[in-house]
């Protein structure tokens, strides 16, 4: 029996196998293709490595053709030299189909060196971004190292100045006492609040409201004076004096002030204002009230008495003149709102404005510094 047929048959079925997966890798590669480059807007990069894919299958094709060609020029009689006279290559029309469809191995490779460039790029803003965080995080800490500094310490360090400290506490501010210490004392709150700095002054003091009310003839002043009278008895339903005038000061300043204090000097300056607030003398009262509230008067006085002064705790430190500055705004503030309240005239108001802007109140030849003069001498104790 004759097998050389069947054997031809065979072979012929076994060579068109790589053909048809040739073309099958064809017909999915373009597939994919077109696939993405309808539903994606893609990079020039990926087209041209989709592209590849169709190349790489489309010269499998073209070689397994070739190889099936060669088998039937090899039966047929034709060799490499008449495919040589028909003017074209394999590897021709591989690079002209190539270059029909706009992609070579240069733009490919070309791509790839895009995509290391992009990726080297993408690390530097990653490490740039990196160390911003790592310094903002060092600035976060700083901040949060400088709000834990105590403001004595700041101004030590040179961290702050006195105006910047006058400023921060609010010194020199005038309000009521309840407003003072709700609205003006934002920098003592939380744990690592600065408290201590400041203290609220009543000016006149508390007490010598209250000692007026026990006076002789306190209520005659109802119509000497009915404004005046009616803020000493705002007492009786306010007795920790919540809506009275009050200055916020420095505390060292408040402590070295003749007002302040249980000593019998304190008691005996305060009974003093109480009196004249009694016969609705304002204008008077407020001038001494002036002079016992004011830190450098009441050394002064007490230097002038003969007794001496005690070196205050400092807190904070403000120069003499800056001082002055801020007790002399205060004392205008407190004017105004005496006016403002109908308990001076105008003419008062104007006269008490002269007095403090010329300070008047250090004038050691006044009846009225002489007559606190002698209180410190009689009752004061000597340092």
């Amino acid at each position: 029996m004759d097998c050389a047929p069947k054997v031809g048959q065979l072979t012929a079925v076994v060579g068109t196998f790589p053909v048809a997966l040739a073309w099958a890798g064809i017909i999915v590669g373009y597939g994919a293709y077109k696939l993405f480059q309808t539903n994606f807007s893609l990079s020039r990069s990926n087209r041209c490595r989709l592209q590849n894919v169709y190349y790489s299958a489309n010269t499998l094709y073209i070689n397994s053709k070739n190889e099936s060609s060669d088998d039937e020029r090899s039966k047929n009689g034709c060799s490499d030299n008449e495919r040589s006279e028909n003017g074209c290559s394999d590897n021709e029309r591989s690079d002209d189909e190539r270059s029909e469809n706009g992609c070579s191995d240069n733009e490919g490779s070309e791509n790839e060196r895009s995509e290391d460039e992009e990726s080297k790029e993408e690390e530097s803003e990653e490490e740039e971004s990196e160390e911003e965080e790592s310094e903002e995080e060092e600035s976060e800490e700083e901040e949060e190292e400088e709000k834990r500094k105590p403001l004595k310490l700041k101004q030590q360090d040179g961290d702050i100045n006195s105006s910047e400290v006058a400023e921060f506490l609010d010194i020199g501010v005038v309000d009521t006492y309840s407003r003072i210490k709700r609205y003006h004392r934002d920098f003592s709150k939380g744990k690592d609040g600065d408290k201590g700095y400041v203290e609220a002054d009543h000016i006149p003091p508390l007490d010598s409201f209250k000692k007026a009310m026990e006076q002789d003839g306190f209520s005659v002043l109802l119509f000497i004076n009915p404004a005046l009278y009616e803020m000493v008895t705002s007492l009786k339903v306010d007795p920790r004096g919540e809506h009275l005038i009050t200055a916020q000061v420095s505390t060292h300043h408040h402590r070295d002030a003749l007002s302040t204090g249980n000593s019998r000097v304190a008691k005996e300056c305060r009974l003093l204002l109480s009196r004249r607030i009694a016969r609705g003398d304002a204008k008077t009262m407020l001038k001494q009230a002036f002079m016992i509230a004011h830190p450098y008067v009441s050394q002064q006085i007490r230097a002038d008495a003969g007794i001496g002064n005690r070196p205050p705790r400092r807190s904070t430190f403000m120069s003499r003149i800056r001082t002055m500055n801020l007790y002399r705004r205060a004392f205008i503030s407190i004017i105004d709102e005496f006016y403002r309240r109908g308990i001076i005239t105008h003419n008062e108001r104007c006269d008490l404005i002269d007095y403090v802007n010329n300070d008047m109140y250090l004038d050691r030849d006044s009846e009225l510094y002489q007559e606190l003069v002698e209180i410190v001498r009689r009752y004061g104790k000597r340092f």
